[in-house]
């Protein structure tokens, strides 16, 4: 089961972190509700891509159906975030944010549009992004525990 948890994991740091892409991220922000299913939709397929991937370089078996399972829970989850975002978030405010730019924040040297987002939005961001990976997270947990049974 370890092994099925590591492969999800992995499967998952590859694809919210390595291969997610500002491009992609607008896409699932879009106001065309066919570019926000479009975009979520790639980014969850590239997750079931990944998922086969590394169940097959680690020699597991089932790993289309985890494929399925994780394309599904991850949509699931990603629509739900991205509601949510809009909910919390003004429109006008929202920001798609770089990584180095948040770490610049953090340690007081950035400044300009990324520090303006954080100063006003920072604890519904923590939240939002908190709630986001624990349910990624616990969908892994749940698919290693459907594909094991």
């Amino acid at each position: 089961m370890i092994n099925i948890i590591f492969a999800l994991y992995g499967a998952h740091l590859i694809g919210d972190v390595l291969l997610y892409v500002p491009w992609l991220s607008n896409q699932k922000r879009a106001e065309s509700y066919t570019r926000k299913i479009l975009g979520t939709t790639l980014h969850c397929f590239i997750h079931a891509v990944l998922v086969v991937l590394l169940f097959s370089i680690f020699n597991l078996d089932r790993g289309y159906l985890a494929a399925v399972i994780i394309f599904c829970l991850h949509f699931t989850i990603d629509w739900s975030r991205v509601l949510l975002e809009r909910r919390l978030i003004k429109p006008d405010d929202f920001l798609i944010l770089e990584r180095k730019k948040v770490v610049g924040w953090l340690l007081r040297k950035e400044s300009g549009e990324t520090a303006h987002f954080m100063n006003k939005y920072f604890k519904r961001w923590f939240v939002v992004n908190a709630l986001d990976q624990t349910l990624h997270l616990i969908a892994i947990l749940i698919c290693a525990w459907l594909i094991q049974s």
